[in-house]
């Protein structure tokens, strides 16, 4: 989605200036003040740029878009409209550059980090924004998951050329020195950077995601690099020499890289020392200095986020120590490996686990940390392709001992007609090869109540698929609730006899575990 951009000088600026090679008729050049890339977003004197996207074609609104008093149109053909017309081989790339134009080039005036890949960009983000305050340098985030929030922002709008510009504008106002954006492939493969100018663009890793946009793995691949089109001339790129999809393009990448790995040589290496469900220490080598880190973050995954972000700041000459102290101040990020904590005796983790290898990261997790059964009550989330969600089933057949696949819904079910729609668990079941194994068990509550009650010492459940967001909405939707609500009341209940007294633990004001049962 687009949204019109109004922040030029008050002169306007030459559209010329910033497209010099476009074709110009019926004028030989345009004054701009703002610009518009979807119809109900144009206002009068508004430079309406006509895009070509999967859901709609823009040229066909060209003339409403004059009626409503565009005073001039950006296109990629010759149209039938009474005002001047700016032709381009791709409107999208001119939509992205006329946006930051307006915005006056923030990018120019910032330290700017780009953050895409896979896995891994929201935390790697965070944790170059911590060390960036452990530096005592001002810097501005964009991700996905909002500072200070319990909850991943995941109806946060999508990042386009208008949002972008006037948030790197935002972050020049208020005298930002630094802004770190993540970015995913979508925003890439639409052209949402051009015009932006990037200092460290990082790459987390690269496997198969949104193939419902992208169709084919090379597809998704090219857009995800095409983040290091948009450096400065002295840019640097930082990639994951351990991960495949990075390693193998290294000898294509005709740039700056700054490279990080624990198996593979890299400049940036890490070794993992001790790992556990809670903590993990490793060391950090960057050529002669080593720093020795512990994070309350667990897995190895983490490790390489923490790579990344200390080779980004290591760019921009933040010393080792400064790193070490800005990696251990991030403790936990909304949604990820939560754990409850009710005198079970056994663990419980709560993960977000929106993609198959944020999946098989959290079970990998708690399976070398786990002596018995591994239990997973996990869903999909909604409206995936059918590959991405066999995948998902593929994980959790290798990686857990019992896995239980409920609805991919926050509501405990989800109604097509008059039956429910079970079409994305069949999908699941297909990654399987031997789908007996598979617990299926719509109602996510029951499932959740039958891992609690069949689970023994030395056993761990994750519980993935929803984190901290409600998994049903109960009392006319008075009361969200989710899973650690569920785990909580099973068991503060009856259903683990004196749990209480063998804890000293009091259960927290929660509703008795039948009043929701029974709704």
């Amino acid at each position: 989605m687009s949204v019109s951009i109004a922040t030029g000088p008050k002169r306007g600026i030459s559209l010329k200036g910033i497209l010099p090679d476009a074709e110009f008729l019926g004028s030989d050049d345009l004054s701009i003040r703002s610009c518009a890339g979807e119809l109900t977003e144009v206002r009068t004197n508004d430079l309406f740029v006509a895009i070509m996207s999967a859901e709609r074609d823009g040229h066909e609104d060209a003339l409403q878009a004059v009626q409503r008093g565009a005073m001039g149109i950006v296109t990629e053909r010759l149209l039938p409209v009474n005002v001047p017309q700016c032709l381009v081989p791709d409107s999208r790339i001119a939509y992205g550059q006329i946006c930051q134009a307006l915005a006056g080039q923030p990018s120019a005036r910032l330290k700017t980090i780009a953050v895409g890949g896979t896995d891994g960009k929201t935390t790697t983000t965070h944790l170059i924004q911590s060390i960036y305050k452990a530096a005592d340098v001002d810097s501005a985030i964009h991700s996905s998951i909002r500072p200070g929030s319990k909850l991943p922002n995941r109806a946060r709008n999508p990042l386009t050329p208008p949002l972008l510009a006037q948030t790197l504008a935002n972050m020049v106002m208020h005298q930002h020195s630094v802004a770190i954006v993540e970015t995913g492939s979508v925003p890439l493969a639409t052209h949402t950077f051009a015009g932006t100018k990037v200092d460290v663009a990082v790459i987390t890793n690269l496997r198969g995601n949104h193939f419902e946009t992208h169709q084919t793995l090379q597809n998704y691949r090219r857009a995800e690099f095409r983040i290091l089109d948009y450096l400065k001339t002295d840019g640097i790129a930082v990639l994951n020499a351990d991960d495949p999809g990075t390693y193998f393009a290294l000898d294509d990448i005709k740039l700056p890289v700054l490279t990080v790995g624990i198996k593979q040589d890299a400049n940036i290496r890490g070794k993992i020392i001790k790992s556990n469900l809670h903590e993990t220490t490793f060391t950090i080598r960057a050529g002669d200095e080593t720093a020795l880190i512990r994070t309350r973050i667990p897995g190895q995954h983490h490790i390489y986020n923490c790579l990344l972000a200390a080779a980004t700041a290591l760019l921009q000459g933040i010393d080792l120590p400064t790193i070490a102290r800005g990696l251990e101040n991030v403790e936990s990020l909304p949604g990820r490996m939560k754990h409850v904590k009710c005198g079970q005796p056994y663990p419980i983790v709560i993960d977000e686990s929106k993609t198959p290898y944020r999946l098989g990261v959290a079970l990998n997790t708690l399976k070398r940390n786990t002596t018995g059964k591994v239990f997973c009550v996990f869903n999909t989330p909604d409206d995936i392709d059918p590959e991405t969600a066999s995948r998902f089933g593929r994980i959790a057949e290798r990686a857990c001992d019992v896995p239980l696949i409920t609805r991919p819904t926050s509501n405990h079910s989800r109604v097509l007609g008059d039956r429910l729609d079970y079409e994305p668990i069949h999908q699941i079941l297909d990654g399987f090869t031997n789908p007996a194994k598979a617990h299926v068990m719509p109602d996510r509550i029951a499932a959740i109540e039958w891992a609690l009650q069949k689970a023994q010492t030395g056993d761990s459940i994750l519980i993935a698929g929803r984190g901290a967001q409600p998994i049903a909405q109960l009392s006319d939707g008075r009361w969200q609730l989710t899973d650690r609500e569920v785990c909580e009341s099973w068991l503060y209940g009856d259903s683990v006899p004196g749990i209480r007294t063998q804890t000293n633990i009091e259960p927290p004001a929660i509703f008795p575990i039948d009043h929701y049962r029974k709704c």
